[in-house]
């Protein structure tokens, strides 16, 4: 198996392992919301930073997944499927004794997937011109002189 597809599967297996966190999390009750609301924190702000770390695992995920996309797509796309999974948990969480459904957390998720995936791509961009700069000092070590 090569270098980039066991990065794949690391990637998308660590998707998969954050949405099963925040599952559990959801299904706990009130047990995981009594400590935020001790301090004063906001649901919203929890759920921002919750699905602003499944944004950003999707993107990186996207954007190894699929380099040959448009950047705009897989960002659309990311934001998409982070909402969308979002939406199933406030679902989920409809079910849960002690945790209910509240429009501010749909837009919490919503936000936190939007600024996940832009932090991804900044990300991205970063590694991206770091290694072209080790890439073209690489090349210019190697040349022989003329």
């Amino acid at each position: 198996m090569g270098d980039e597809l066991v990065l794949r599967w690391l990637l998308w297996a660590t998707v998969v392992a954050y949405m099963v966190g925040i599952w559990c999390l959801s299904a706990m009750g009130s047990q995981v919301t009594q400590p935020a609301d001790a301090t004063g924190i906001s649901d919203f702000w929890l759920h921002l930073i919750l699905y602003g770390g499944l944004g950003f695992l999707m993107r990186l995920a996207m954007a190894v997944t699929w380099p040959e996309r448009q950047s705009w797509l897989l960002g659309s796309a990311a934001i998409g499927l982070t909402f969308l999974y979002g939406l199933t948990d406030e679902f989920h969480q409809s079910f849960t004794p002690g945790r209910g459904t509240d429009p501010e957390d749909i837009i919490g998720n919503l936000a936190g997937a939007t600024v996940g995936q832009l932090g991804a791509v900044v990300l991205l961009a970063v590694c991206s011109g770091l290694m072209r700069r080790c890439s073209d000092r690489t090349r210019v070590m190697t040349e022989p002189p003329v």
